[in-house]
Parts: C-alpha cells; structure tokens; sequence
C-alpha cells in the first residue's frame, strides 16, 4: 500500500496554499496501535469532535462574559460561575489534545503498511485536504447520534441556537480567522471535490443570492459516502439495475490479438499511478489541465475480444471492472443525475469503468444525443481508466475523438488467430479425441472467438449426452456445433438481405468449377493473414476488396454459387438487381449505391450486384455511362467482397473487367451433371412409381432452373391428385413448361 501524502500526516489543519495558517495540534505520541477497523478509528475522531465542540463552546461563552454582553440568549447567568467555565474548558481541551494526538499516531503507524483507512483512500481518490477531510468527519457525526445536532447547535455564534451541521458552524468548529473563512469559501463550490463527485451537498432553505447565504447553508453527507467511510463498498443499490461490478478472471496472455495492438494498450495501462504521480511532478498537469484518466477504444465486428481485452485489463491492473448496461441505462429518467455517479462509483470501487456497445450512450449530438455533454464533462474529470467498446465507431460523436487516448481495432480473426483461439478454449484436462483437427477448424469455419467459444460449450454439452458416464469431445461434435453457430436467422426485417444456406456440397457443379470455387472461399477465409497480419496492401486507401465474376447462360447456377459462398463463410447476402439501380433523376443512382454500400458494411453482407451486364454492356445511355462508373467508384471503396453476375461477360466494359479478382465461368449442365441434378431434386423422400426414369430424364437439355422447376410442378401436381410423382406427370409437366423438349 503507498504511503499517503505527507500533508494528511503533519497536522489537522495544514498551511493553505495562500498563506493562512491553521491552529496546529501538539507532536503526537509515539508506538500507538493501528486501526483494526474503519468503524474503530470514527469512534476515536467522533470523541475528539465531541470533546473539541464542548471547548469551543465554553470558550465563546467565557469570552461573552469577559465582554459583558449577557444579552448573549447562549448564557444563562445562572450557570456555573466562571472558574468552573475554565476548569471545564482546560478539561476538554486537554480531552481533545490527548485524544488527537492519539489518533494521529496510531494513523501514522496504519500508514506504515497496515490496510489503508476508507476515508484516507477517499482523501487520496479525490487529493481531499485537512479541511475537507475534517469537513466529512462533521457530516458523519449527527448520522451516529442525534446528540451532535445539540452539540453543534452550541457552536453557533450568532445567539441563535441551530440543528445540524452548517457552514457556518464548520468555520466555527475549525476556528478559522477572517482570512481563512474567505479562502476556505471555495471548498463550497460546485467545482469542488467534496461537491463536484457528490461526496457532500450543501443545501439551503432558500435561493442562494448574497454571499451570507452560504453560512447558513446545510452540509449533508451522501449515503453512498456515509457507506463507504464506514467500509462497506458495495455497489450503489442505485446503480443495481443498469449496473454490475465483476472480479475479472481473464488473462492478457487469453486474449488473441496482435502483439503491436497489445504493447499499446499496455503502455497506457501499466503503472498508472505513476504515471498521474510523474504528470503532477514534472509539470504536465499545469500545461494540460484536464484529462488525466485513461479513455480507450476497442472498436470491431462482435465476437473479436473487445469485451475480454476490458477484462483482462482490469485484471493486469488488479481492478475491478464495472459494467454499464447502457440501454438500461438510458431508459432511466433520471440518467443526467446518475452519470457523474457513475464515475464516481468505478473510483470508489477502484475498478475499470466499460461501456459496452458504447454507440448508443456516445452517439453523436446531431441525432438528439443530450447527455453528450455531460459525458465530455465528466470524461475529462475522470481519473481512472475508461474503455468504450463499439462495432460502429462511426456513430460515435466527433467530439468524443480528441478525448480518446488509444483507439484499437479488434479484426476478425485470420486462420491463423482461430486457430489459437480454439486450442486457448480447448483445457488439456479435456477428453478431446485424438481425431479432433484444431487446423481444419480454424480453416473451414471463419469465426470469431465469441462464436468459437459457444461452439465449444455446445460441444462439451453434445460430449455429455452422447456419453454422460465416458465422455469424449470429438471432431463431430466441434463440426456439428461450429456449423450450428454459423447459422443465420430464418428473417431479416430487410427483404433484399438473405441468409442463405446451401452449401457448397449441395451444388452440383463440374470437379474443375468446384475445386475454383473451393480455392477462392479458401483464399477469402484466409486473406487476413496478408492484409493484417503480413500487412500486404494497407497503404493502399482503395481497392482493398474482394470483387469476384460469375458468369455463364440462364439457369447455370449463378447465384446459387453466390449463395453458397455467402453460406461457406457466414455472411449474410444483399441482392441488388441492376435494372433498378439505374435512375434517370440526377443524383438518384448516386444515393441509391451510397445505401447499398453502406448497409453492406452495416449487416457485414457481401454484396450481389445481379445482371450486371445491363448496366455495363454498350453504356449506350448517359444514365447508364454515369451509373457504370459510379459503380465502379464504389466498389473500389468498399474493402469486401462484391459479386456480379452476368449472361455476356464479352460484352462487359473493361472498366469493370479490369478491377475483377476472380472470374468464375458456368456453363449449362452436361448430361452427367443434369442426372445428378434430377436426383437432387427427386430424392428418396418423393413418393414415385417405375415411370420415373432418371437416366431418360437426363437425356433432355435442361438446365438446372428447369430442372427444379419440372420437378416442383409436378409435385404440386400430385399432392392435388392425392398421388405420386409419375413419369407421365413429369412429362406432362415438362410438354408445358418447354414443349420443345417433351416427347
């Protein structure tokens, strides 16, 4: 524990920094015993209080009738005749010197090692002086006995007897001359410590409109104060309902993030008191007056380790952490007046302050945002360390900027970090099976460490009812839930945002178009290693996407392809067909690309730009030549993947051709391929008869869209006819859809 600063170990009442002095307390006596519990060392401080105001009170009365003036309503000239006065006075004199010089020796001795005091941690938290500290002493007092209202209502000098602790009343118990009256006036302030952190108020009876107000102002100790000084630092029962205070768990040595990312965090957060203590010291403070706490910024898609980077933080820092639910938060109507508690509660309870999913308390002031200001404020005052954690930094006020010490991006993990995540999730105590393929895991299934941690937890649980006696995690069982995390809701609230989930397995495509296909999703999953990791490309402020070409004729399985690769690695898919991008009024197609774009990189989709070829093949019109390039404009932007689709990829203009990375080529289905799309399609699951002939059926040159569609009608066909699919059905079914083909 750091040994307290000297000035709350000489005296009382210190110098002021202006020159007034106080009344100073004899030398203390020496080889007393600490404190045992903050409880004991408030009843010593509330016998010398009482012993002190006794004092005082005789001394005022023995100096009224020195004077004369027994008009005075405190003196009845009936009581003790005025030696008596004295002989009591020296007695609680002497009671208060011995009783302060006591407690100030057993404090020196709790300050050499001992658990430190909740008021001299208070006084540290918030640089409290002598003064202020005594101040909170005052506030306590009448809240251990009613008592102290009589007492300190004998202090007032006006012969007027009051209740309660007072302004007033502090100066007369501090016997503070004129000039230190007026310097202590200050200590009231609303900038001040004890008032600016809600450690005191000072209430008045009426509105506050010449300075003599302020004496007969009521000073109140907090209850969230009166708890903490008494040692009991739980939460704030105020803050239970969008707030929660945690002992952190995790390692940094957990957290799977590039080591420069790393290094920077740390540099910030490592030593941090003396880093406040060398910004006092060598002059900082006088140049840069605010800001001295630590404000960070993790911002990335969910699941990348932004929450469990603020707590192994907390924990490198041996803090704790409290968490804000900031919804919650937000729907209180008496937000304004819990936010600087808020801060005041992560000092108190020396923990790290996390705003999680912090766009919503930080958004910007252009939407309505009110409690922004404030926010600023009370960022600048903070002491201790912040950390805001978001998935849309854009939203984030501009102001907040410049406030912002570290700002650290969490990227989707490549291969190479998931597959350290998922040997960091795996104990060696585990029964994992010797079949078990950390590297095929992190190859197939781009995730990030949230999703993977589910995906071993689901695994564990899978392991136990397999097998609840002889447990053992295997292969399957990761496969099986690593696939059940990557699937995607049924709805989206957007009709042109689809969550597909054919797989790539499930398209019937020839070896060589599948083996390309395979690579490229390969490739997709594992770019990051060179753009972040080998940092290939990241000078470059366009053309940092992925835009990849699939064509070939009607019905070949374009988009299926483009909704197997958004299956394969979890994204979501917006479609967008070209022929109604294109507008004729100025600046329409602009924003309408603007919105696409956007709202990719809002829903992490990739995009589908489907029939392109009717915007870039022979741009004959200008709404069509300006759209063409603002397409390719955009796209240059966009660092993800685009996919376009075309039936005459010969005709495409090169402005577009020339940014393609990947050109997929498709072509109608050869015979082979179209039987192995009818038993796709006429499966075990279709009640048929003999009819069906599937090599016959293969014999006409369907394509794959055809196919499905024979297949669909005639089903339908035979669930109204309360039947079977037949071959004379299917034939029927194929004579209407293309005549040209039927028998």
């Amino acid at each position: 524990m750091a040994r307290p600063k000297s000035r709350k170990e000489l005296s009382l009442f210190p110098k002021p920094k202006n020159g007034g002095a106080f009344k100073s307390h004899p030398s203390s006596p020496k080889g007393k015993p600490p404190f045992t519990t903050d409880l004991q060392y408030l009843q010593e401080e509330l016998s010398w209080i009482e012993a002190r105001a006794r004092r005082i009170e005789l001394k005022h009365k023995l100096a009224t009738i020195e004077s004369g003036d027994h008009e005075d309503e405190s003196y009845d000239l009936h009581e003790d005749p005025i030696q008596i006065l004295q002989e009591k006075m020296l007695g609680f004199k002497e009671k208060e010197e011995d009783k302060r010089g006591s407690i100030d020796a057993r404090l020196a001795e709790q300050r050499l090692g001992h658990p430190q005091l909740a008021i001299d941690r208070l006084c540290d938290l918030y640089d409290l002086d002598d003064f202020e500290r005594t101040l909170l002493l005052l506030a306590m007092a009448p809240c251990f006995s009613r008592k102290f209202d009589n007492i300190y209502g004998k202090l007032e000098q006006d012969g007027y007897y009051g209740s309660g602790l007072s302004v007033e009343l502090a100066f007369n118990f501090c016997e503070l001359d004129f000039s230190e009256r007026i310097i202590r006036r200050s200590h009231f302030a609303p900038q001040a410590p004890l008032l600016a952190h809600d450690l005191l108020s000072v209430e008045l009876n009426r509105r506050y409109s010449t300075p003599r107000d302020l004496l007969s102002a009521s000073i109140q100790i907090s209850n969230r104060t009166f708890g903490f000084l008494l040692g009991d630092n739980t939460i704030d029962d105020d803050f239970l309902e969008f707030s929660s205070v945690e002992e952190p768990k995790v390692s940094i040595e957990q957290v799977v993030l590039e080591p420069e990312s790393k290094r920077r965090i740390l540099s910030v957060v490592e030593n941090h008191d003396r880093y406040l203590q060398c910004r006092k010291e060598w002059g900082f403070d006088d140049i840069i007056r605010y800001g001295r706490g630590i404000l960070m910024l993790f911002y990335g898609k969910p699941g990348t380790g932004k929450t469990m980077m603020a707590h192994s933080i907390a924990n490198r820092m041996k803090k704790r952490i409290l968490n804000v639910d900031i919804p919650t938060f937000l729907q209180n109507y008496e937000a304004d007046r819990y936010l600087p508690r808020l801060f005041r509660e992560a000092r108190l309870q020396d923990a790290l302050l996390f705003f999680d999913e912090c766009e919503v308390l930080f958004g910007s002031r252009h939407n309505g945002n009110a409690l922004m200001t404030l926010l600023l404020t009370e960022l600048e005052r903070f002491e201790g360390v912040a950390i805001l954690a978001t998935n849309l930094p854009e939203s984030l006020d501009p102001a907040l900027d410049r406030r912002i010490l570290v700002k650290v991006e969490f990227p989707e993990p490549d291969r190479q970090a998931r597959h350290e995540i998922w040997k960091k999730h795996l104990p060696d105590n585990a029964p994992i099976h010797k079949d078990v393929d950390l590297k095929k895991l992190a190859d197939r299934f781009q995730m990030t460490g949230g999703y993977i941690k589910n995906a071993v937890l689901m695994a564990v649980a899978s392991a136990l009812h397999d097998n609840v006696d002889e447990p053992s995690i295997t292969m399957e069982h990761l496969e099986n839930a690593a696939q059940e995390q990557l699937t995607s809701p049924d709805s989206s609230d957007d009709p042109y945002l689809d969550f597909p989930k054919v797989r790539l397995t499930q398209v019937v495509l020839p070896d060589n178009t599948r083996q390309q296909l395979e690579d490229l999703i390969s490739i997709i999953r594992n770019q990051r290693i060179a753009t972040n990791r080998w940092k290939i490309g990241q000078q470059l402020t366009y053309g940092r996407g992925t835009y990849i070409l699939l064509s070939g004729p009607e019905g070949c399985g374009k988009t299926l392809c483009a909704e197997a690769i958004s299956c394969e690695l979890n994204r979501p898919l917006l479609i967008e067909a070209i022929p109604t991008t294109v507008s004729d009024k100025t600046g329409e197609t602009e924003r309408h690309l603007e919105t696409i774009f956007r709202k990719a990189k809002q829903t992490n989709a990739i995009i589908l730009f489907d029939d392109v070829d009717a915007l870039f093949a022979q741009t004959e019109t200008k709404a069509r030549s300006i759209a063409a390039k603002l397409l390719v404009h955009w796209m240059e932007r966009h660092s993800d993947i685009v996919l376009l689709t075309t039936r005459h990829a010969d005709r495409l203009d090169v402005s577009l051709t020339g940014k393609v990375h990947h050109h997929i080529q498709l072509h109608t289905p050869t015979h082979a391929l179209r039987q192995q799309l009818w038993e796709l399609y006429i499966s075990d699951a279709v009640p048929t008869d003999e009819s069906v002939k599937i090599k016959e059926l293969s014999a006409y040159p369907l394509n794959g869209r055809q196919i499905k569609e024979v297949t669909l009608q005639s089903a339908y066909k035979a669930i109204l006819q309360q039947g079977h699919v037949t071959g004379a059905l299917l034939n029927e079914t194929l004579n209407q859809l293309n005549p040209e083909h039927a028998k």
